[in-house]
């Protein structure tokens, strides 16, 4: 038996030999392959002719070669039936005939189930960001100016504003057009600052950058804008800052107010009386002796004698001290000293009162001495600080129809010999009759100066009375300071 080939897609274990030329053996053989298909169906029986007679046997020829197969005929009707022969010898078998044509295709079979649904998909990846919308509308009560520098107090151009400064942390002044980026006229919008000033002595101011609100700046209104026909002059001090100011970006300004107080309630019914004290015992007698300018030494409750603390005048400089000689330390004329004991030096510990006075025509003037004369001004001791309180109040004469009254604060010092303010001085307008006609720093600078130098180191104040008529007007301040030194 043959062995059986590596390729076991298909192969045949038996062959069966029909016919040829007789050859057994082929040193390259070709073979073909016919593929049979299955028979056809018969067609259907003709009817049986009648049988005939039955003829003699012949005798057997020798088979002859077998023809090829030819087409098929129709089948014609069957003959009646001779009488059967004889049977005669088998001849040999004739060579196959050719295959018939193949049969027509079997039908489709049915469709499969369907399969099981796929895992999903990974994500895709975001999409790009949008564009960023559109800057909103500002809130009520503002408006929009474009910076234009630094300047003020000054003209700061149409539909822009100017500051003292380009940090929103120090600006001191803003000057602002009248008309805003689009040309509208805010005149009667700046000047209702004015009047809420007036009003509540309490307005606020902010400023911040135009879609960036981190840039951004509130402030106080420290004194009456003063309107300058096309533009404002509005003097601040700043209490919430961050960033600085661009030239040529725009900014929105809006301000609010502090309602004005309420008025007073009705006053409350008198409570009844109480009933009278016994009265106290007579008083000793006690003689008063005075010793050149000192006024009194307490020694006890009822004796008027010699100690250390005292109440004493100096006429030849005009101040008056209350306390030890040794811990008073009074250097400017018209001052009042009070101390009692110090910390290390005379002086160190220590509180004075003093009035500065000034008669100003229509104009500017300076508010700084301490007597008429106009020789002596409120000293600052070397190497030492004072803080002050300024209460300052104005009166136009000889009609007296206008008073203005203002407050200023702050501190200065004298280390060296060399005067300077302690950081910044505050300005606050408490009440006018006419708004802008008294005014304190007229020119935008501090409220409070310093002159002179060494031991002769002062403080003063510049004023101006913008009377249009000539009237003169009385500037009288209050100062209340405390001091040390080393």
């Amino acid at each position: 038996m043959a062995t059986a080939p590596n390729n076991t897609d298909a192969y045949f274990t038996q062959l069966s030999y029909l016919g040829g030329s007789g050859v057994t053996t082929f040193t390259n053989p070709c073979i073909g392959i016919v593929i049979v298909g299955a028979s056809g169906s018969s067609g259907s029986s003709g009817s049986s002719g009648s049988s005939g007679t039955s003829g003699s046997s012949g005798t057997s020829g020798s088979s002859g070669t077998s023809g090829k197969a030819g087409s098929s005929g129709t089948s014609g009707s069957s003959g009646t039936s001779g009488s059967s022969g004889s049977s005669g010898t088998s001849g040999s078998s004739g060579s196959s005939g050719s295959s018939g044509s193949s049969g027509t295709s079997g039908s489709s079979g049915s469709s499969g189930s369907s399969g099981s649904s796929g895992t999903s998909g990974s994500s895709g990846s975001s999409g790009t960001s949008g564009k960023a919308g559109v800057v909103g509308m500002d809130g009520s009560n503002s408006g929009r100016w474009t910076y234009n520098g630094v300047g003020a107090p000054g003209t700061p151009g149409s539909t822009k504003f100017i500051t003292t400064n380009t940090s929103l942390g120090a600006p001191t002044y803003f000057s602002i057009s009248v008309l805003d980026i689009n040309s509208v006229n805010y005149k009667n919008w700046l000047d209702a600052i004015r009047l809420a000033y007036i009003s509540s002595g309490s307005v606020y101011l902010q400023v911040e950058e135009v879609g960036n609100n981190s840039i951004i700046g509130i402030y106080l209104v420290t004194s009456l804008p003063v309107d300058n026909t096309t533009y404002y002059d509005i003097r601040v001090g700043a209490v919430v800052s961050n960033g600085s100011l661009t030239s040529g970006l725009n900014y929105t300004i809006s301000w609010i107010s502090n309602g004005s107080s309420g008025t007073s309630g009705s006053s409350g019914s008198s409570g009844s009386s109480g009933t009278s004290g016994s009265s106290g015992t007579s008083g000793t007698s006690v003689a008063v002796g005075g010793t050149g300018n000192v006024f009194t030494k307490f020694t006890s409750a009822t004796t008027i004698g010699n100690t250390s603390y005292k109440v004493h005048e100096n006429p030849s400089d005009g101040t008056l001290s209350f306390g030890p000689s040794s811990d008073t330390l009074a250097i400017s004329y018209g001052q009042i000293a009070h101390a009692k004991d110090n910390i290390g030096v005379q002086g160190d510990a220590q509180t004075s009162q003093i009035i500065l006075k000034a008669d100003v025509n229509s104009g500017n003037g300076t508010l700084q001495y301490t007597d008429v004369s106009g020789s002596s001004r409120l000293l600052i001791p070397i190497d030492g600080v004072i803080a002050f309180e300024a209460h300052i109040v104005v009166l136009e004469y000889p009609s007296g129809n206008n008073a203005s009254f203002f407050k200023v604060e702050g501190a200065a010092k004298n280390i060296g010999g060399s005067p300077a303010i302690v950081g910044s001085s505050t300005l606050i307008t408490i009440s006018e009759d006419t708004p802008g006609l008294h005014q304190i720093c007229p020119g935008g600078g501090p409220p409070v100066l310093v002159g002179g130098s060494g031991a002769s180191s002062y403080i003063y104040i510049e004023v101006k009375n913008n009377s249009h008529i000539g009237m003169p007007a009385k500037f009288v301040a209050y100062v209340r300071y405390t001091q040390t030194l080393f």
